[in-house]
C-alpha cells in the first residue's frame, strides 16, 4: 500500500491516515458487503424462479422479510457505526477549515449524534427501536447531509490560494 499512497494525489499525511487506519476501513467494507448480501438474498427469493416453486408465497414473503428485517436491523446498523465517526469529523473539518459555512459542520455533527441514538436503540433496546428514533435519526440526517450536498453541487467549496512558501518549508510542495 505504501507504492499507491506516493500515487495519491491528497496530501501524504492524508494517505497515511488511511494507511494507519487500514482495518477501519476494511471493516467498513465488510459490514457494507454484509448488509448487501441480505438485500441480494431477497431479490433471490422473491424472483420466482423454477426452483422456489416448492415453497408457498407465505413461506417466500416470510423468507423475504426474515431478509429485509436483517438487512436493515443489524446490517444497517454496522454501517451505521461507521457513519457516526465519519459524519463528525467531517463536520469538524467543515468547521476548521472554513472551506464551507460553519452551520454544516454543525448540522453534519448533530447528525452523527442522530446515528449515534438510532445505533444505541437498535443494539441496546431492539423492542423499542421502530418508530420514534428511526425517524430522530433521519431527520436529523437530512438536516445535515442533504443541506451540504446541494452546497456542493450547486455553489462548491471557497477557492483558497495556496500560501507556496508554508508548503516548501512543510516540504508538501515538489
Amino acid at each position: 500500500m505504501s507504492g499507491e499512497c506516493d500515487r495519491c494525489w491528497r496530501r501524504r499525511s492524508d494517505c497515511a491516515n488511511i494507511v494507519a487506519s487500514e482495518s477501519l476501513f476494511r471493516a467498513a467494507i465488510v459490514s457494507s458487503l454484509f448488509s448487501q448480501i441480505f438485500l441480494f438474498f431477497v431479490g433471490l427469493v422473491l424472483s420466482q424462479a423454477d426452483y422456489l416453486k416448492v415453497f408457498n408465497p407465505e413461506q417466500l414473503n416470510a423468507m423475504a422479510m426474515i431478509f429485509i428485517r436483517l438487512a436493515n436491523s443489524f446490517g444497517q446498523g454496522l454501517l451505521e457505526i461507521f457513519w457516526t465517526p465519519y459524519f463528525f469529523s467531517f463536520g469538524l473539518l467543515i468547521i476548521r477549515s472554513r472551506f464551507l459555512p460553519k452551520i454544516f459542520g454543525i448540522l453534519l455533527m448533530i447528525m452523527s449524534v442522530g446515528f449515534v441514538i438510532n445505533v444505541f436503540t437498535k443494539f441496546l433496546i431492539p423492542q423499542f427501536y421502530p418508530a420514534i428514533f428511526t425517524q430522530l435519526a433521519m431527520s436529523l440526517g437530512a438536516l445535515g447531509g442533504i443541506p451540504t450536498m446541494l452546497w456542493l453541487l450547486i455553489k462548491g467549496a471557497k477557492a483558497q490560494p495556496l500560501d507556496t512558501q508554508a508548503l516548501r518549508a512543510n516540504g508538501d510542495l515538489r
